[in-house]
Parts: C-alpha cells; structure tokens; sequence
C-alpha cells in the first residue's frame, strides 16, 4: 500500500502543477487514501474487468491485440478519474507508463483497434452502445468517443 501512496504522491504533484490545486488540498487528499486494503474493492476492481473484457469482445476487439488492453485499462482508468476524458494525452500516458511504452503507441493502437470493430465486429451493438454518433456511413468513433461510449454503456448497465 506504501507503494500506490508513492504513486498517488507523484501523481498528485503532477496534478497540482498542471490544475494549479493548492498543495494542502493534494496532502488532504493524500491524507485520506486508506492504509488498508478492502476486499470489496478487489471484488469490484475484478468485476469491472470481467465486464470490460466481455463488451470488448461482443463488439469484436479481439484480446491478442495491444489495444484491446490499452482500452481496458483505460476505461478502468477513466472509472477512477473522469477527467481523464477530457485530456486524452493525459490518459495515454497514463496507460503507456503502465505498459512501459509511449503514449503514441499507446493512441495508435487503441485507434487500430476501434478499426477493427468498426470493420469486422457486432456494428448493431456498437451503434446501440453509441447511439447518434455512429452511423454505417461515418467511418468509426475517435478514440476519445469511444473509450467515453464505453464508459458511459458499463455505468449504466
């Protein structure tokens, strides 16, 4: 649990110097982080996995690609910070410091797996996961519409 506090911490200097949060807010926050460890937490952490995984294969994003991990875990990310959403680059550095790669790398595999579901997966559930802003006309969502859509369609079901 030291470890993640480390992390937060660094995290957290990070946050401060771009949102400009003053440093007793980030301590406060830092402050509240629990020492100990909640097995609900664990359970809810799987369970969000195993439901990410589930929609990524029924619209046809196949697991042995990297992206197919990348919006995994950045949908989880997303489920612990929303803004998130509104700084892709923030996200994909995120995800790419976990996978101890670039963040470039990061966005273009993500946008080539969308491609892939977009080519050959289940096109009546991504349009009802995405409602308006897919049609069999537009070519495919932005990564940024469809890690949102995602997100979204899990809250919600």
């Amino acid at each position: 649990m030291k470890d993640l506090k480390k992390a937060a911490i660094r995290e957290l200097v990070t946050v401060q110097k771009e949102t400009g949060y003053s440093l007793e807010a980030v301590i406060e926050f830092i402050k509240n982080i629990p020492d100990s460890y909640d097995k609900d937490e664990e359970n809810s952490s799987i369970d969000l996995e195993n439901r990410i995984a589930k929609i990524l294969k029924e619209v046809g994003i196949p697991a042995s690609i990297k992206g197919y991990n990348y919006i995994k875990q950045s949908i989880i990310l997303v489920y612990n910070d929303e803004t998130l959403l509104h700084t892709m680059m923030r996200l994909y550095a995120s995800v790419a410091e976990l996978y101890g790669t670039s963040s470039t790398k990061v966005e273009r595999s993500i946008r080539h797996a969308i491609e892939i579901a977009f080519n050959r997966g289940n096109f009546e559930l991504l349009e009802d996961i995405f409602s308006f802003t897919v049609s069999r006309f537009k070519d495919k969502s932005t990564n940024s519409e469809f890690i949102a859509g995602l997100y979204q369609y899990l809250r919600h079901k």
